[in-house]
């Protein structure tokens, strides 16, 4: 009957289901593969699709509500907290007519504006994009603003491991400073951290971290890594849902984490090792109202355990640019301590080349290389391809000739 052979049917698949098909299914050890993809599972055969889509890692979301942000992610990237900035940052002398001119072009945004929320977004990247203005004057004294780019919601992917863990983070600032000089550093290479951190150990889901499938993991620190510019100087981001200066912080700890461990990845240096070339950078984060500045630090990719160095994350003061809006008129209470501060921020001049004794340029050269011959293979390919094609259409016309 009918159902005599349905039930056959299901009791013949079930039987197939529990072999085990070398021909299609993937047989991997237990441990999970350290590299920067893991393996497919088991259970996946070649039939359901190509091996390369089954790519996990623990996405990172910088702005996500989670206990304890800033601690966690301390331990995340290995950075210790040091509260204040450098000192450097304030020796920076800057005008009373530079403040005078920021507040000014503020004023003609938010004149219009009663209120800021989260829809303003643009109106706070606008607003950044306006208090550079002033900054072009000091260019005959300052040489890296002419030797920089300023990047437009550039993105910033980074993979990197904590103790065997793969993490990656995908984000957009709304803008990027890059100059062709690196910043001095902050403090000794060699820092070992402080005890601000506790002995613990977490796992992804206690930071609220799961598992995603990407088709391809890239490494991007905002702009190419062949670029006249290569160094990042201040990221710029608005953030409008952080509600605590402790996730604003941690938002900015793995923001310029991100940024700089992604360009010494892009440059050749590899995970799980110390930086012969440690980096600086610089942060600002900021609703339109709040402005939040950081320093980073990134010493060593080396998180496979807590010992040997640390990078360090310098949280300096969280300010209000002004008190309120008031329609029709403008700002109220106009805050010139913030705006000094965006303006040293920027002004920090950069001094650190390219070491060619550690192997940067050999790296670069190399890689210019590999994609020039990369170029020249694909053209010479397409050249053969359309010579092929005509020689084949030449047969095929000579043949109808002849018939």
């Amino acid at each position: 009957t009918a159902h005599d052979c349905g039930v056959r049917f299901v009791q013949m698949f079930r039987s197939i289901a529990r072999c085990r098909w070398t021909a299609i299914s993937l047989r991997v050890p237990p441990k999970r593969n350290y590299g920067y993809v893991h393996r497919p599972k088991p259970s996946i055969p070649h039939l359901l699709g190509p091996s390369s889509v089954w790519r996990k890692c623990n996405l990172v979301i910088p702005t996500a509500v989670t206990l304890d942000p800033l601690t966690k992610y301390q331990w995340l990237t290995k950075s210790s907290v040091i509260q204040g900035l450098p000192p450097r940052i304030t020796t920076c002398n800057i005008d009373e007519q530079d403040v005078k001119s920021v507040e000014e072009r503020i004023t003609q945004i938010f004149a219009f504006q009663t209120r800021l929320g989260f829809g303003d977004r643009e109106i706070a990247a606008g607003m950044l994009q306006n208090m550079f203005a002033p900054l072009w004057r000091h260019a005959g004294t300052h040489e890296h603003l002419l030797n920089s780019s300023l990047a437009y919601q550039s993105k910033i992917e980074c993979y990197w491991r904590r103790k065997g863990v793969n993490y990656i983070t995908v984000q957009k600032p709304a803008y990027i400073f890059h100059t062709r000089k690196a910043l001095e550093l902050f403090i000794e290479p060699e820092f070992s951290g402080n005890d601000s951190l506790p002995p613990v150990h977490y796992t992804p889901r206690s930071m609220n971290m799961f598992e995603h499938p990407f088709n391809q993991i890239t490494i991007f620190s905002g702009f190419n890594r062949y670029s006249n510019f290569p160094f990042g100087h201040t990221v710029l981001c608005v953030d409008s849902r952080s509600t605590s200066e402790e996730q604003l912080s941690a938002h900015a700890l793995v923001t310029l984490f991100a940024q700089a461990a992604a360009q010494t990845l892009q440059d050749g240096h590899k995970l799980d090792e110390d930086l012969h070339y440690p980096l600086a950078n610089q942060g600002i984060f900021t609703n339109g109202q709040l402005f939040a500045y950081f320093c980073y630090q990134l010493n060593t990719l080396d998180l496979r355990d807590d010992s040997g160095r640390w990078n360090v994350l310098y949280i300096g003061p969280t300010v209000k640019l002004f008190e309120s809006v008031i329609p029709g008129q403008g700002l109220n209470h106009f805050n010139p301590d913030c705006a000094k501060l965006f303006l040293q921020f920027m002004l920090q001049v950069t001094t650190r080349d390219s070491p060619e004794s550690d192997g940067f340029q050999l790296v670069k050269q190399a890689r210019q290389k590999q994609v020039r011959a990369k170029v020249e293979a694909t053209e010479k390919y397409q050249k053969e391809r359309k010579e092929y094609w005509r020689q084949k259409r030449l047969e095929k016309r000579n043949k109808l000739q002849k018939s």
